[in-house]
């Protein structure tokens, strides 16, 4: 998943066997129309360092997407949509009637999204001022990455425009060494 894009999966319900599992009531089939009718739940958490689960992810829909299997009968197919908008590693969990779909939740890695300009951040001494070293006045400042939601890239190979301007009308030009770090 990326960050600030829409992210969905699937969920088939299946019995043991491998064959489409219907919720039956009354000896019929049902059909799941609202998701108030859904019998599971989506639970989609941050992943703590430790591999606790951090704060749940709101905003998680899911929509039903019975599919036709003949004689009036529909699949129980989901289709669950979420967006994340934090760099890291997400756990996915569904329960079916209160019970685990899998041993162990699922992870999901984030990642960031394009660059911002706007929430790029510029540090060190090239911006404010610098002194000398050597016989050279050296002035640094690096750039760190990060995309609309405040989040460092940490990719690399981004193209940068930087101007410099002489603090005074004497110096006619300026020396510049520009590396990319490859860590956004």
């Amino acid at each position: 998943a990326k960050c600030g894009d829409g992210a969905s999966f699937d969920v088939v319900l299946r019995d043991r066997f491998g064959n489409p599992a219907l919720d039956v009531k009354d000896g019929y089939a049902s059909e799941f129309v609202e998701s108030a009718n859904i019998p599971m739940s989506i639970a989609i958490f941050e992943t703590l360092k430790d591999g606790g689960h951090g704060a749940r992810l709101s905003g998680v829909d899911v929509s039903s997407r019975g599919i036709q299997l003949g004689k009036g009968y529909r699949e129980s197919a989901f289709e669950v949509f979420y967006s994340a908008f934090k760099t890291g590693t997400l756990s996915v969990q569904v329960t079916v009637r209160g019970k685990p779909l899998f041993p162990t939740p699922k992870k999901v890695v984030v990642s960031a999204g394009p660059t911002s300009a706007l929430y790029s951040v510029a540090s060190g001494d090239g911006l404010e001022g610098a002194g000398m070293r050597g016989t050279a006045l050296e002035r640094s400042f690096s750039l760190e990455a990060r995309d609309d939601f405040d989040n460092p890239t940490a990719r690399g190979e981004d193209a940068w425009e930087a101007r410099l301007k002489p603090a005074d009308a004497k110096t006619k030009t300026v020396a510049v060494l520009i590396s990319d770090q490859g860590n956004g």
